[in-house]
């Protein structure tokens, strides 16, 4: 996940926790916080009790971070019908796995999970260019239909960004010199809701039994003064919630509806749950491309194939189709070509990353899956000076910048899914076309 104004995540953590864990403590959140700004955040309801509709307008607070799908998430104690509460304005991110939300927007009591001696579990989450610290608790976790109420994943692992309940964020975590989002002003959104290809946001890669831990592993057991680092089984890890339905579990489709070249203040669309498993979500004539390890495609733009090293080093790395992107973040101005150039230094609306061609530009490149499908992506990239100069509009099909510094990839953003359906598979849940992970439109 990459954003103007905040580079967010790509989950590629594990872990798991060699002690007994269980639910208990509260939120240290008080009453319930003033309802957040924006328009609704996707709405209470839509066309079907698999369907949460999508906005993308002006975030809560009135933060202006452009190309931001917002949803509704509706959260409660584990067990518990009456201490619910709905969170509108979550960013909606199929660039990560799971739901993440400010422990200043939750007021409901959520227990924090804890291990045997009372230490509580928390979790350093490293974006691209910021982190969130803060505990894990567990919810049950609704979405779809009338009050959000459609589908439900009970008892899953959450991440409460900002939970006063933990020590401050250890050095380990904050020695990247990274700022922290955690606050509605710095994310944008009142949380992160993750549906991407896995179920973990760490996986095997965490638990007590990995040779290869990530560096530095992401959980911590925390005690009022201190936190230690610790591998954490995957059961106990914050995780995908539409994996944890009882239906419509297989994966998520995105439907977004198209805006105008010159951009727009608000546009829509519908998350709907479920890939083949209701009237409305079948796959139709979309093509399937499978993925690899990384959760990534191959794209070929110019003659070359851009994919991530099966050895080795290289400066190319694989495709993905991440919402929680506000930009077509696409290789360099230089490889891109066809007039294509990079905003000016000291630009007044956007940094040097992204692209301003003196008129809109429209190129093609190929999405390759790794079952050798190949499906066309044709794109548009626009002058983000001009774009984003225009203070009422939030959504742009056009804005795009670089991948980033010495690497050349394809980061297909949210302008990619503007007009168009595309299907995320979950890892090893079958389809009607077989086991995720895959992409398909």
């Amino acid at each position: 996940m990459k954003r103007a104004g905040f580079l967010a995540l790509a989950v590629v953590f594990a872990a798991a926790i060699s002690v007994g864990l269980s639910g208990c403590g509260n939120s240290s959140s008080g009453g319930l916080p003033p309802s957040s700004g924006g328009g609704g955040g996707g709405g209470t309801g839509g066309s079907g009790g698999n369907v949460t509709p999508i906005a993308v307008e002006q975030g809560p607070g009135g933060t202006s971070f452009v190309n931001t799908p917002f949803v509704t998430v509706r959260v409660c104690v584990p067990g518990s019908t009456t201490q619910c509460q709905n969170v509108k304005d979550v960013l909606l991110d199929t660039g990560s796995y799971g739901l993440r939300l400010l422990s200043s927007q939750v007021g409901i009591s959520l227990p924090e999970t804890t291990d045997g001696s009372g230490n509580t579990l928390a979790e350093c989450t490293q974006f691209e260019g910021s982190y969130v610290w803060g505990s894990v608790a567990t919810a049950d976790v609704y979405m779809g239909g009338a009050n959000n109420t459609g589908e439900v994943a009970t008892s899953v692992p959450i991440q409460l960004i900002g939970s006063s309940s933990s020590p401050a964020a250890p050095s380990s975590c904050t020695s990247s010199g990274l700022p922290a989002n955690d606050t509605v002003a710095t994310l944008g959104a009142n949380g992160i809701l993750g549906v991407g290809l896995f179920v973990h946001d760490c996986g095997a890669a965490c638990a007590p039994s990995s040779t290869s831990p990530p560096n530095p592993q992401p959980y911590y057991l925390c005690s009022s003064s201190s936190c230690t680092q610790t591998p954490l089984a995957e059961s106990n890890q914050v995780q995908n919630p539409v994996a944890l339905f009882a239906n419509d579990n297989n994966g998520v489709v995105v439907k977004m509806n198209s805006v105008s070249d010159s951009g727009a203040a608000t546009a829509t669309g519908s998350l709907i749950f479920g890939i083949g498993t209701e009237s409305n979500n079948g796959l139709g004539s979309a093509t399937v491309l499978t993925v690899n390890g990384y959760g990534d495609v191959s794209t070929t733009y110019n003659g070359v194939t851009y994919s991530d090293p099966t050895s080795g080093t290289s400066t190319n790395a694989g495709s993905f189709f991440d919402t929680g992107s506000n930009g077509l973040f696409v290789l360099d101005a230089t490889t891109l070509g066809n007039g294509i150039s990079d905003c000016p230094t000291g630009s007044t609306s956007v940094g040097p990353s992204y692209y301003c061609p003196a008129n809109p530009v429209s190129l093609t490149a190929i999405n390759v899956g790794v079952n050798s499908a190949t499906v066309s992506a044709p794109f548009t990239i626009a002058n983000a000076n001009t774009l984003l100069g225009v203070s009422t509009s939030f959504a742009f099909d056009n804005l795009g910048g670089a991948f980033g510094s010495g690497t050349e990839a394809f980061d297909w953003g949210l302008p990619f899914f503007f007009g168009r359906t595309i299907y995320f598979a979950i890892n090893g849940a079958a389809t009607p076309q077989g086991k995720g992970p895959y992409y398909a439109y």
